[in-house]
């Protein structure tokens, strides 16, 4: 049975640049020994096998500055060929989930070992298929975002199959093709916008909630 370690240098490497975007910056995974490291070294072959290539291991600033060291987490970001299809896979401990504001649904295994597709169409909407059933809301109602959600167990290969699949259905329906992106830079400014529409969502259903009451 192969046996996974996280690979530490044997001395320290220097200080990576921040991203020019503003929320993600470049980071070591090594740097995160509380995180499960074959978990994303799994995942990223995985992906890789199914022609992802691997553009960088970043870190979101904030959620990480205002969260406890041991809940800090971070994102290997993947891009596939040609370019339509994101993948970020990460690591959210219970107590991480519970600090974003989110509810844990039926039984806890602990923490959301994620992988998050996502595709920008021509049309400025996004097509997202994660594993994240039972461990975040779904985001049906956010405008603009066609989301679906399976258990945390579903193989890569089917979230990306699914994936692909609802793709070529969206690109039918909408009559646009999905946008190629080629770099991290790109990548990373299309889930900042994705992330936006997210957080607005969110900011309206506590709106309404309130003046329910």
């Amino acid at each position: 049975m192969r046996r996974w370690r996280t690979r530490v240098p044997s001395r320290p490497l220097p200080p990576l640049e921040p991203v020019l975007n503003p929320v993600f910056r470049l980071v070591h995974p090594w740097a995160f020994p509380q995180v499960d490291q074959s978990f994303y070294e799994r995942a990223r072959e995985a992906l890789e096998g199914l022609g992802f290539r691997h553009l960088a291991d970043v870190e979101n600033v904030e959620t990480n500055q205002q969260a406890s060291r041991s809940c800090r987490t971070f994102i290997s970001a993947l891009l596939s060929e040609p370019g339509e299809v994101m993948a970020a896979v990460y690591q959210l401990r219970a107590s991480l989930l519970r600090f974003l504001g989110r509810r844990l649904r039926g039984r806890s295994h602990g923490s959301g070992r994620i992988i998050d597709l996502a595709t920008r169409m021509g049309d400025g909407t996004f097509l997202v298929t994660s594993n994240t059933r039972g461990l975040v809301p779904s985001a049906a109602d956010v405008l603009g975002v066609h989301q679906q959600q399976y258990a945390v167990d579903t193989p890569v290969r089917e979230l990306v199959a699914v994936h692909r699949y609802e793709l070529a259905a969206l690109e039918r329906s909408l009559g646009c093709a999905a946008e190629r992106l080629s770099d991290l830079e790109s990548m990373l400014a299309a889930q900042v916008e994705l992330e936006e529409r997210r957080d607005g969502a969110e900011v309206g259903v506590d709106r309404r909630s309130r003046h329910s009451r």
